[in-house]
Order: structure tokens, then sequence, then C-alpha cells
């Protein structure tokens, strides 16, 4: 492989690296996803959350590519509260 095709895999593969206390952010999704299910909270809005959290993983991807920093950065926030309301709504029921 060549020096471009190295670094732009290096750069794609770090996309999905969201890092929250050491693990991926997605794992934290996933676990708030089985809590709020366990706990029997209303499935509509896990299911709003979860999906907000996928679109805000797209939305990072398309703007790293893109090459919008800040607007990146907003889309990680958002994908993280996500996840806090998904415990949120969790604590709640």
């Amino acid at each position: 492989m060549t020096f471009f095709t190295t670094t732009i895999l290096t750069q794609c593969t770090s996309l999905f690296r969201w890092r929250v206390f050491g693990k991926p952010l997605g794992f934290h999704a996933k676990i708030a996803v089985v809590i709020a299910t366990q706990v029997a909270a209303p499935q509509r809005e896990i299911d709003a959350l979860a999906v907000g959290f996928i679109v805000c993983r797209i939305a990072y991807t398309l703007l790293y590519l893109g090459n919008r920093p800040s607007l990146r950065s907003m889309s990680w926030l958002l994908g993280f509260l996500c996840v806090l309301a998904l415990f949120g709504v969790a604590a709640a029921h």
C-alpha cells in the first residue's frame, strides 16, 4: 500500500472510535438500550433516541470526510446526549 491509502484507511478506522471512559461510545449506547428495555421504559422513546444516535454517527462520519470540525463536534455531542437521554429514560421508569 502507498502512504496515501494507508493514511486514508487509518483515518477512516479512527472515525468509529468515539471513546468515553476508555470504551467506545457505541458500547455505552448498547448498554443504555438494554437497561431502558429491561426497566420497561416506553419503546417509542428508546427507539427515537437510538435512531438519533445512529443518525449522529452517520453525520459525524460525513462531516469528518467533509473536513467540518465544528459541526463534527456538534454531531458527537448530540450523539453523546442521546446516550445520556437513554440512561435518563431508564432511570425515570
